[in-house]
């Protein structure tokens, strides 16, 4: 719906879609959402993800254990399809597969392409519990985050929810957009 929405209101004639899916045994394996640009003073095409400049972060959507086939047979199907292109990647989590598959094969000298995955999604990944939270981190961080919980609490109340299963996720997602709206 994002995608969507942004090709709708930014997308310009210069720009193409180029969405590419991938199947294995009539089963849908892998999506790149892709929209190329293309001009008459360049030698060849430029695929960059659909919003990029817009958007935090970007990746293939692949089913899991199909990450190196799928960027394999993308970039082969862009070999094949074009003679000069130019793949544009940036905005990938730090710990996608994609960037670990992607910055393997950039070396490789069979692949005719260039990936500019150098603007990466920093994250921090944090632990299950907010007790295993505290164990790992230090003494002054721990002194804050209480502070600045006993202040949100003076405001009114607050809840932390974990979530574990897709329907508690969802109905917590619900919570989430409605505050983000008021």
């Amino acid at each position: 719906e994002w995608v969507k929405c942004w090709w709708d209101n930014f997308s310009t004639n210069r720009m193409r879609l180029f969405i590419v899916l991938a199947t294995k045994n009539n089963e849908l394996t892998g999506i790149a959402p892709l929209m190329c640009k293309g001009s008459a003073f360049s030698k060849g095409n430029t695929f960059k993800f659909i919003g990029t400049g817009y958007f935090d972060y970007f990746d293939f959507i692949i089913k899991k254990g199909e990450e190196e086939d799928f960027i394999d047979s993308l970039i082969s199907y862009l070999d094949n399809e074009f003679k000069h292109y130019e793949l544009q990647l940036s905005n990938i989590f730090q710990t996608s597969a994609t960037l670990k598959i992607i910055n393997e094969r950039k070396n490789n000298n069979g692949f005719n392409f260039s990936v500019y995955p150098e603007i990466v999604v920093p994250y921090i990944e944090l632990p299950e519990t907010k007790q295993l939270f505290y164990l790992q981190t230090k003494r002054l961080l721990r002194v804050d985050v209480a502070r600045r919980e006993r202040r949100l609490s003076e405001s009114g109340e607050v809840k932390f929810k974990y979530c574990e299963n897709l329907k508690d996720a969802k109905e917590t997602l619900e919570d989430f957009f409605h505050l983000h709206i008021k």
